[in-house]
């Protein structure tokens, strides 16, 4: 059989831009959800269809529900940055790189995430701390204070890998991980507040969550075009070769 050879370019910048465009528009029909939702007396529904395909939209576009599109899609981007640590660990083991398992581990933990997300592990997390103080509000998500313990954990352990790295990169990669944890666990805090407050069924409550969602799916997207960019900058072209690769007629007559 005739071995082929494909090669596909892919630009940091142009595929993400795809996904920061996917996540604005998740984000604005998240919100124009919500205030279907909020203000049902501004239109009329005629028929269940009708009713029926609002109460589909609502639910499926909502950046603060669990289990629908916008779930899928940031366990995806999950998916992908987690899929690019592990190429660059498989590369640094290669290479016998002093951090290999440093990215490795990193890879594992960004695949948790989008396990998380798809499974709603926190919110299972957070029955388990029912009992616990809100703080008059402001851990209203009880989840949210284990998390901000095992951030704090692994940011430490990860201090030296952090500094090994060159300064663009560590730039990058301060921005997407403030970026995606203000919106998973810092903004948590302060809905969590507002909720306690004046409840979840207002338009401030839906702009706060939808917010601190953007910030956690655009965290997410400027890692993936981190990785992308340092794989570009250390490892130029890559080829995934399925199967033994046969070794060369130079390397065969070298073995004669």
């Amino acid at each position: 059989m005739k071995n082929t050879e494909y090669a596909q370019e892919i630009r940091p910048g142009r595929i993400v831009r795809i996904f920061f465009i996917a996540t604005i528009l998740l984000g604005i029909l998240s919100f124009i959800g919500q205030l279907l939702r909020l203000f049902p007396k501004d239109y009329s529904i005629n028929g269940p269809l009708e009713e029926s395909f609002l109460d589909i939209f609502i639910y499926q576009f909502g950046v603060n529900t669990e289990a629908n599109i916008a779930t899928h899609f940031n366990t995806l981007i999950l998916v992908i940055v987690a899929a690019l640590f592990l190429v660059i660990a498989v590369l640094k083991y290669t290479q016998k790189d002093r951090f290999r398992l440093s990215w490795l581990v990193l890879s594992l933990f960004v695949l948790y995430l989008s396990i998380d997300e798809q499974a709603m592990l926190h919110e299972k997390l957070s029955k388990l701390f029912s009992g616990w103080t809100s703080l008059n509000g402001w851990f209203e998500y009880k989840w949210v204070i284990p998390g901000i313990a095992g951030v704090l954990v692994f940011a430490v352990l990860f201090i030296p890998f952090f500094f090994h790295l060159e300064t663009r990169f560590k730039a990058l990669f301060i921005v997407a991980t403030v970026m995606y944890f203000s919106g998973a666990l810092g903004s948590e805090i302060f809905s969590g507040k507002y909720a306690s407050l004046h409840g979840t069924k207002n338009i401030t409550y839906s702009l706060m969550t939808t917010i601190e969602e953007m910030l956690e799916f655009n965290g997410v997207n400027l890692l993936m075009y981190s990785l992308l960019l340092y794989i570009q900058a250390y490892f130029g072209d890559i080829r995934l070769i399925v199967g033994t690769k046969k070794p060369d007629s130079g390397q065969q007559t070298a073995g004669r």
